[in-house]
């Protein structure tokens, strides 16, 4: 199955049916599906997403880290979810200590721009070299600031998407080779 099935099969904010991310995310994570090994997602809510990436990337471990306690259930034998906040870097440092070099992070955790960039400022570097880093829900208010720290960080920018719904954009960036 494609991204956008998985997304439809869990149903993921991230499918057409909300976001239309899927089609993005699609076009940067088939060519590594196969060689991807540790996953971060920021922000697991249900867990819908993070079934979709235990279907896509197969021989990944699926990460999760929520502020709620509530979505410990959600681990799996290939997953820990981690309990604790996106702006705590001694709490994030902990994470990575576990977690160990990462493929992948996802950023779909508080949507707020000031937590966003503390998240990225940190966890970009937890990255291997040609990881994928991932911030979801970016108002278009907050674009500006963002981008600010993106170029202050020097993170590659592979796309910027307008959700179809409100005033969102995803930002897909590489950490260079």
């Amino acid at each position: 199955m494609n991204l956008e099935e998985l997304a439809l099969k869990h149903g993921s904010d991230k499918s057409s049916l909300r976001h239309n991310y899927m089609i993005e995310y699609e076009k940067y994570f088939e060519p590594i599906k196969e060689t991807t090994k540790s996953i971060l997602e920021l922000g697991v809510w249900m867990g819908g997403s993070l079934r979709i990436w235990e279907e896509y990337f197969t021989n990944a471990k699926i990460h999760g880290i929520d502020i709620n306690a509530s979505c410990k259930f959600l681990e799996s034998k290939r997953g820990k979810i981690f309990i604790g906040d996106q702006q705590d870097i001694e709490f994030l440092n902990d994470v990575c200590e576990e977690t160990g070099e990462l493929d992948i992070v996802i950023d779909d955790c508080s949507h707020a721009v000031k937590d966003q960039i503390v998240s990225l400022g940190f966890l970009y570097y937890k990255l291997k070299r040609g990881g994928i880093y991932v911030v979801e829900d970016v108002e278009d208010r907050d674009m500006p600031v963002l981008l600010a720290s993106i170029e202050v960080i020097r993170c590659k920018i592979l796309s910027v998407y307008k959700s179809k719904y409100k005033d969102y954009r995803l930002v897909i960036l590489k950490r260079p080779e």
